[in-house]
């Protein structure tokens, strides 16, 4: 009996040296190759060396955990921006179908300001996205319009790079005919304004 509380401990003593230097070594990751290999020698070297008993007597349940820091914490604060979008654009574009799209957008710091969009398709018909028709109900990561009429219209825009996108979902009442199938985001460029 004595001899089995005694390995209990050595193992349980190891294990804990263990998990503790490899949650070390996970945290530290970023670090580089080189100190995980001599992370990974110190906690093996760690594991070989005789423990000292505790004093008091070991129990069947472990002892509670710390909880490690939550990596979605650090995950979502590396993703928020580093400021809200600004663009400001006059612009049409028209490519060789005659599918066309012109846009009036001013957005500062997240808040849209003037919105006017227009596209037309041919044979299909065109929609129409005015900013007194909508709502704004995000300003960042992204933004984000509702339509005021209660119905699940969504504008949102996001900025990638130097590309300002502006997307349309769920937007078939502000379109003629069946158009709605056929539209596609207005790209702009944030440097200029101009139509991409």
């Amino acid at each position: 009996m004595k001899r089995s509380i005694e390995s209990a401990r050595m193992v349980f003593g190891r294990t804990a040296i263990l998990t503790l230097a490899l949650l070390a070594a996970v945290l530290g990751g970023c670090s580089g190759v080189k100190e995980k290999t001599a992370d990974k020698r110190e906690a093996s070297a760690i594991a070989r060396a005789p423990q000292p008993a505790p004093a008091a007597q070991v129990s069947s349940t472990p002892p509670a955990a710390q909880p490690a820091p939550s990596a979605a914490r650090v995950e979502v604060a590396a993703l928020k921006p580093a400021h809200a979008l600004s663009v400001r654009s006059e612009c049409t574009a028209r490519d060789e179908t005659g599918y066309t799209e012109s846009i009036r957008l001013a957005v500062d710091q997240g808040r849209v300001e003037l919105m006017e969009a227009k596209i037309e398709i041919p044979r299909r018909g065109s929609c129409g996205f005015r900013l007194a028709e909508f709502r704004q109900t995000r300003t960042e990561p992204h933004v984000e319009l509702q339509a005021s009429s209660g119905t699940m219209c969504t504008v949102r825009m996001w900025r990638q790079g130097e590309r300002f996108t502006v997307a349309f979902s769920d937007c078939q009442e502000k379109c003629t005919g069946g158009a709605f199938a056929y539209v596609w985001p207005v790209n702009v460029n944030s440097a200029d304004g101009s139509c991409l």
